[in-house]
């Protein structure tokens, strides 16, 4: 194959990946996408496997945090929602400060799992620190065994005044509104003969969600 030709190919497969729609766990573009990565297997004459498991897919309805008349939309993170309706009101400051809820600006993931096992508030509020602006999500490690406080995760763009806030200790109120809807969502799987049969298996996954 030509580098031509090898980029004509990836440049297909995206277009195809994007024409999918989202490719959220448990949606239509998720299952979408495992139908085709079916198809992409049996065109290199192997066999698919469709192994297919059931999940509580949650959806959000509302995440916000409300002080005064300014809102600021952001999203929970999952395995901190035990409640699927949770309005917390009350003083906003910094983590392990005597607020109702907390603040904390957030440069690694584990970090942020320290301080949900050890903090004294109803809520967290957190903004992940970045280079580019934005809203970077944090995955949900413990998604099987989740636990609180709730934890709202906002843009870095809106921390500057949410710090503001957390210095005055403004009266706020975190709203995290969720449903739980069941689906049935599937790994798509092949096996591949190697040269060398005497030798341990390589298995690769990858997600197909992003």
């Amino acid at each position: 194959m030509t580098l031509k030709e090898q980029k004509q190919r990836i440049s297909k497969i995206f277009e195809t990946y994007d024409s999918q729609g989202i490719h959220r766990t448990g949606t239509d573009g998720d299952m979408k996408n495992a139908q085709w990565l079916a198809e992409e297997i049996k065109s290199l004459e192997l066999e698919p496997v469709m192994d297919g498991f059931t999940i509580n897919r949650i959806d959000i309805k509302e995440a916000s945090l409300k002080i005064g008349e300014r809102k600021i939309k952001g999203f929970p993170l999952f395995d901190s929602i035990i409640n699927d309706n949770e309005v917390i009101t009350g003083s906003l400051g910094w983590f392990n400060s005597n607020a109702i809820l907390g603040s904390s600006l957030i440069s690694k993931d584990q970090n942020l799992e320290k301080k949900r096992h050890h903090n004294r508030h109803r809520g967290l509020v957190i903004a992940k620190k970045s280079a580019f602006p934005g809203l970077f999500l944090i995955n949900a490690y413990n998604f099987k065994k989740p636990f609180g406080p709730p934890v709202l995760q906002i843009s870095n763009e809106s921390w500057s005044w949410v710090e503001q806030m957390a210095r005055e200790n403004a009266e706020v109120t975190l709203i995290i509104r969720s449903i739980r809807t069941k689906v049935t969502v599937f790994n798509v799987m092949t096996h591949l003969e190697g040269k060398q049969s005497d030798l341990s298996p390589l298995i690769i996954t990858t997600p197909r969600s992003g």
